[in-house]
């Protein structure tokens, strides 16, 4: 168990210095962010008043925060795909619209997402795993079934992340972003020079 997490705590997430470790079933050894450790069954939906009433505004402006989510992920997707040739980005089924909450990347093994994670996170751009990834490894759910009977939900907790594509994001922020993911090559290519 965790200090900083849970309802009634009210310290900062990841002040314990292990948000990304292993928080999962005994005989996994992945790197798990216990921001999203599910340790009882349940659900998060929790819908307010407050909250259906900027629902509400936020549906006059539907088509533009669509065409900004979209705009983001694009523009995201295209840094990254320049500056790390090791991951790709998830796009959409060709019969699908999507109004991207967040860009997926999959990592080509654990090992460069956990790097390239931890890398985003030190420069402080936030990532969030694949949801639960396969949910029957989370205390909550691992009675269900066995977890090894599912490789593809296992491949997306062990490979996949996403960061934000949020329709407010700008020239600034986008910038930013590709500063860091220059940063990033840059180290890869001197250590990858270096074991040559």
């Amino acid at each position: 168990d965790c200090v900083c997490v849970g309802a009634a705590n009210l310290k900062p997430c990841g002040s314990c210095g292990k948000r990304f470790d292993n928080w999962l079933a005994p005989d996994y050894n992945g790197i798990v962010d216990h921001k999203y450790v599910f340790a009882q069954m349940g659900y998060n939906l929790k819908p307010l008043d407050f909250q259906g009433a900027i629902g509400s505004v936020q549906l006059d402006k539907f088509d533009e925060i669509h065409l900004r989510r979209q705009q983001s992920y694009d523009t995201i997707r295209a840094i990254i795909e320049t500056y790390v040739p090791e991951v790709s980005v998830i796009g959409n089924l060709d019969e699908a619209e999507v109004s991207w909450f967040g860009v997926p990347i999959l990592c080509s093994t654990p090992e460069e997402k956990v790097r390239l994670q931890a890398f985003f996170e030190r420069h402080k751009i936030q990532t969030r795993n694949y949801f639960a990834g396969n949910i029957l490894l989370h205390p909550g759910y691992k009675h269900l079934d066995d977890y090894k009977r599912y490789p593809m939900a296992n491949l997306a907790l062990d490979r996949v992340f996403f960061v934000g594509a949020a329709p407010h994001y700008d020239t600034e922020i986008f910038n930013y972003f590709e500063n860091v993911l220059k940063l990033y090559y840059g180290l890869h290519l001197v250590l990858h020079l270096a074991q040559l």
